[in-house]
């Protein structure tokens, strides 16, 4: 496509900075393959929940520059507990996390928008042993273990930008969704947490994971340059994590600045960090880095999108006393937002980096509190709408994450994206075993799309093949 004019791409440029300067604004106060065992059909023993959401939303004026957003993160979970042995557990886990953002904002006579709507839903099997081990300073200590894990998960993001300029206009939008199934089995299992945390403050552990995982997925694009130029496309990609290899564990014992609980129960904070394919959360739910849209690895569509919001850090909140799978009874999440290679476009479309803030994380945390299960489906639900009444809290640091930097990333990078997809194909293919595909001859909505009017790609999103 033909290059934007000087004078016009200027002035989106400075619509552009005007909104990210503005957005960065001072910080809000924030709030806080298993399967079930074969021949044996015991009765549920044990079920609860915990969730959360943390909030943020306003609007500023000075002078003729305006900004308006609203954000919000969630994750609920819902543990279902079957006691299979003396020494095992079965556990269901149902798990929900969501971002939303919108933000608009004009300055004179230039104008900007961006969307972005991310949802993850996972079904999870997990079962647990008290007979496994972890090392605390090098020696054994008897241990909640994993034997083997199974997940389905079903991801997807939607993002659409908007730039105007007096009665000329550019916009963009995006879209992907992905499905993953499949199991890990740990040898020996995989050590968690110990079964008396009493004098101990870190351990370890590690075991030869031999998953096999597999996740195919889809997504799409659409821009519309200020010179008129519409370009559009889809692509599918897919692939599998079947190497055996080895998981390590490390554990990290929390006692300071832990939240306030509504139940008013005594708890401490665990920290458990894995290296090797797999990211966990919650204790018990493993997935692949590979496939996991919110676990900050590269994607295959990492070229198309428009922004990104990850999972940064989680911390479990254990009931205090021994450790049994009923104990992880509530959470932490930390959401971050980055915004790589922003300077890079603006180089491309003729412009000067220096006009961008430099690029950097930033984050909040969103405290999950013990809840019932009936709450948590509710909950769920109004996940899955990007809904859920809000209260008065902010987001804290979130907003420098996801208004600042998930926008100087998109707007005025339209031209560029364009322009680079004509010069070049796009792949699709990622790592850990991601092969790309040709595109799908049908192209349908996915199976979750986040739709609204500021969501133009939601009707072009391939939907993800099986895997």
């Amino acid at each position: 496509m033909n290059r934007i004019g000087g004078t016009k791409r200027r002035a989106v440029w400075v619509g552009a900075t005007l909104l990210v300067a503005l957005a960065v604004v001072p910080a809000f106060v924030g709030t806080a393959g298993a399967t079930a065992a074969p021949g044996v059909t015991p009765a549920v023993s044990a079920a609860w929940a915990y969730g959360g959401q943390n909030w943020s939303g306003g609007h500023l004026s000075t002078d003729n520059v305006t900004l308006t957003w609203n954000a919000t993160v969630g994750e609920v979970v819902i543990f279902n507990e079957t006691n299979t042995s003396s020494t095992t557990t079965e556990l269901e886990l149902q798990r929900t996390i969501m971002v939303a953002l919108t933000i608009s904002g004009s300055a004179g006579n230039v104008s900007a928008s961006y969307s972005l709507r991310a949802l993850e839903k996972d079904a999870a099997y997990a079962n647990v042993t008290n007979t496994s081990t972890v090392y605390v300073e090098g020696s054994p200590v008897a241990a909640l273990g994993l034997l083997n894990a199974s997940v389905v998960a079903n991801d997807s993001i939607a993002e659409s930008l908007s730039v105007s300029v007096a009665n000329l206009s550019e916009s963009a939008a995006f879209n992907a969704s992905a499905l993953a199934k499949g199991s890990v089995s740990f040898s020996p299992s995989l050590g968690l947490v110990p079964l008396n945390l009493t004098g101990v403050s870190a351990w370890n552990s590690s075991a030869v994971a031999t998953p096999n995982v597999s996740w195919a997925g889809g997504y799409a694009w659409m821009t519309h340059a200020i010179n008129g130029t519409v370009n559009n496309g889809s692509q599918t990609f897919k692939g599998n994590l079947t190497a055996t290899g080895t998981v390590d564990l490390n554990g990290y014992l929390v006692v300071a600045g832990l939240p306030s609980f509504h139940d008013h129960r005594a708890r401490i904070g665990v920290l458990l960090a894995v290296t090797g394919p797999f990211d966990l959360y919650d204790g018990f739910l493993f997935l692949p880095h590979a496939f996991d849209f919110f676990g900050g690895g590269a994607q295959p569509f990492a070229d198309a999108s428009l922004g990104a919001a990850t999972v940064s850090q989680e911390t479990l909140y254990l009931t205090k006393g021994p450790i049994h799978p009923d104990s992880f009874t509530a959470a932490g999440t930390g959401f971050n937002a980055t915004t790589s290679g922003a300077a890079s476009m603006a180089a491309a479309v003729g412009e000067s980096p220096a006009v961008l803030p430099a690029s950097s994380d930033g984050g909040a945390s969103v405290v999950m509190q013990p809840e019932s299960t009936s709450q948590a489906d509710a909950q769920a639900h109004c996940f899955d709408q990007y809904g859920c009444a809000a209260g008065p809290a902010g987001l804290g640091p979130l907003a420098y994450a996801l208004i600042g930097m998930v926008v100087v990333a998109s707007v005025g990078a339209i031209g560029w994206r364009a322009y680079r997809r004509r010069s070049k194909p796009q792949p699709g293919t990622g790592g850990n075993g991601q092969t790309g595909t040709p595109p799908a001859g049908a192209v349908v909505a996915p199976p979750t799309p986040p739709t609204g009017p500021t969501d133009p790609a939601s009707a072009l999103g391939p939907a993800p093949p099986q895997p």
